[in-house]
């Protein structure tokens, strides 16, 4: 194994190389962070994700919506996804809400309805606070958003 033949800082930089980047498709190599650090098998997570600043895994899933969305209305998605998310346009224009780039929600009807890309992007975004959503770029927004579930679920 090469784990033992490196140091952790090398460890750490191979990890964000080799498994961060890959984290949207594969949110189980998260679990490869206790090998990095050398964690024993029956460690607690938690504080090892605090130390090495990552997300757990179903906040993960959650931080994948509003980037879905950001890039959709920003032309960076692909045009069907856009098709798909629709600005808030309310009925009287002169209110605070007409501002603050939210979403139109749709309701569903059942679970399996409540899951498609329609209704929880809506809903994902909508919950985020307005200063997260009007960020100018990608990159400031990710940095916001990550900061942002960390914080509200890495306690």
């Amino acid at each position: 194994m090469i784990r033992k033949h490196i140091n952790q800082p090398f460890a750490e930089l191979l990890t964000h190389a080799l498994i961060t980047s890959r984290l949207d498709t594969c949110n189980s190599l998260l679990h490869g962070l206790k090998l990095v650090t050398l964690s024993r098998k029956f460690t607690h997570i938690t504080p090892i994700l605090k130390q090495q600043h990552w997300l757990p895994i179903e906040q993960r899933i959650i931080f994948k919506m509003p980037m879905f969305v950001f890039k959709t209305i920003h032309g960076a998605s692909p045009t069907y996804l856009c098709s798909l998310v629709k600005p808030y346009e309310p009925l009287r224009g002169n209110i605070r809400s007409a501002n603050k780039l939210l979403l139109t929600e749709h309701k569903s009807k059942n679970s399996w309805g409540a899951r498609s890309f329609t209704v929880s992007a809506a809903k994902a975004w909508n919950t985020l606070p307005n200063k997260i959503r009007a960020s100018a770029t990608i990159s400031v927004f990710k940095s916001a958003l990550k900061t942002h579930l960390f914080k509200a679920h890495v306690k």
